[in-house]
């Protein structure tokens, strides 16, 4: 019998067998790591720091962008606008305001995409009065929350109207108390010669035409008073209280609203047109007229009066009421109005017994309340532009009262720290 032989291996086939499955196994292995790389680069996600954001023409803002994973090899952001026209952004997220509008900021990193929506407001002006060191109150002029005091003067003075026309900005009030003024791009001009008090409570430009509407103190008497390219009308005689609060133009027809006494004792509320006097009730209760709108033919007056020994926030349309608010019930005086198409927006405040007055603002005769009457709070002035609410006034915060804007009832502290007291009057949107 022949003996079992194992059979000799094969060296070269040996060492060929054990290279081929080492270079298997290192192909499997980087194809594995290949796998792990794959997913270590792929992104899951990218946001942004904030996904709204609101600029004024000129301004720069940087958005910042988060790429994740951590681990992703490639974070390269993609930056576009979808209205350049309106805001530009660069390679690095740095966004310049052109224009008004609205344009959306796209952040792409990968297939991944975020996004911020961003609007460039029109130009806001407010007028009105801040605090000044070491002491009094300044009149004060806004430009998108950035402010300019008109007189150096530590003492009351005021800003109480301000009106855009082109790039000229006019502002009306007083200086040194006794001097009503109209403000030009801050350049005082002075209305009346500053023996008597006296005080501008409205500016209104028609063309090359500056009117202005308020009030002077003369012989113990206060006479509403109209001025033209600084040129004085009386329009009450002096033998009772008269007083102007707004004026219009439309056309070639110079409308003045404010208050008289006539042959009663109280104050009426009194329409001048071309400065031929309507009142507005018949003088048997006390009533007020406080600011009016031109839509069209018709002529909108807001103001109040007092029913049943409640004031009774009112409003007039061709010298009918046709809004009575909160009648019987609180206190409330409209104190501006504006009509845009069909609507009807007024601004002013509530008072509610025990509490506090409460800043409000009313569409169509609907009201919102936009503080809660925890402190007081009230417009003074209202403008409705491209379908935004913005109004002017004030709110108090710890007893302080501070110069506030709304924007659709989103209220904004014109002093930033909420430290400085300021009363805000009036406001004017204008398209940059």
């Amino acid at each position: 019998m022949k003996p079992f032989l194992i059979p000799k291996k094969n060296p070269v086939k040996t060492c060929f067998l054990i290279l081929l499955l080492a270079i298997t196994f290192q192909g499997l292995l980087s194809c594995q790591k290949q796998n792990d790389v794959n997913k270590s680069t792929e992104i899951t996600e990218i946001t942004l720091d904030t996904t709204t954001l609101e600029l004024f023409v000129g301004d720069t803002a940087m958005l910042v962008a988060t790429v994740l994973p951590d681990s992703a090899t490639d974070k390269t952001v993609r930056w576009s606008s979808t209205a350049e026209t309106i805001v530009k952004v660069n390679a690095s997220g740095k966004l310049t305001a052109i224009a008004t509008g609205t344009a959306i900021i796209k952040a792409t990193a990968g297939n991944k995409q975020a996004v911020c929506s961003v609007t460039v407001n029109p130009d806001i002006y407010v007028a009105g009065d801040q605090a000044q060191s070491p002491g009094g109150y300044g009149a004060t002029i806004w430009k998108n929350g950035i402010p300019t005091t008109l007189t150096s003067y530590m003492g009351q003075t005021q800003a109480t109207s301000v009106f855009v026309s082109g790039s000229n900005v006019y502002v009306a009030g007083n200086s040194s108390l006794s001097y009503a003024a109209i403000w030009k791009n801050t350049e005082p001009s002075y209305l009346t010669n500053g023996k008597n008090y006296a005080l501008a409570s409205s500016v209104y430009v028609s063309g090359n035409d500056v009117y202005a509407a308020g009030f002077e103190y003369i012989n113990a008497k206060y006479l509403a008073t109209l001025w033209k390219n600084g040129t004085t009308t009386h329009l009450t005689d002096g033998t009772k209280y008269g007083s102007a609060n707004a004026v219009c133009v439309s056309g070639n027809d110079v409308y003045v609203v404010g208050e008289e006494i006539t042959g009663g004792s109280f104050p009426t509320a009194t329409v001048w047109k071309n400065g031929v006097p309507t009142r507005l009730t018949g003088g048997a209760t006390n009533t007020a007229a406080s600011s009016i709108f031109i839509s069209g033919n018709d002529v909108y007056v807001a103001g109040g009066e007092v029913i049943n020994s409640v004031w009774v926030a009112t409003v007039w349309k061709n010298g009918t009421p046709i809004l009575r608010l909160n009648q019987g019930v609180n206190n409330a005086e409209f104190k501006s109005i504006f009509v845009s198409g069909n609507d009807v927006y007024v601004a002013g405040s509530e008072y509610i017994y025990g509490s506090f007055y409460i800043a409000t603002v009313w569409k169509n005769g609907v009201g919102t309340r936009l503080t809660d009457g925890t402190d007081d709070a009230e417009t003074e002035s209202i403008y409705v532009w491209n379908n935004d609410v913005y109004l002017a006034g004030y709110e108090k915060l710890n007893g302080n009262p501070l110069a506030t804007v709304w924007k659709n009832g989103k209220a904004r502290h014109l002093d930033s720290t909420n430290t400085i007291a300021g009363m805000a009057f009036s406001i004017f949107v204008k398209e940059h």
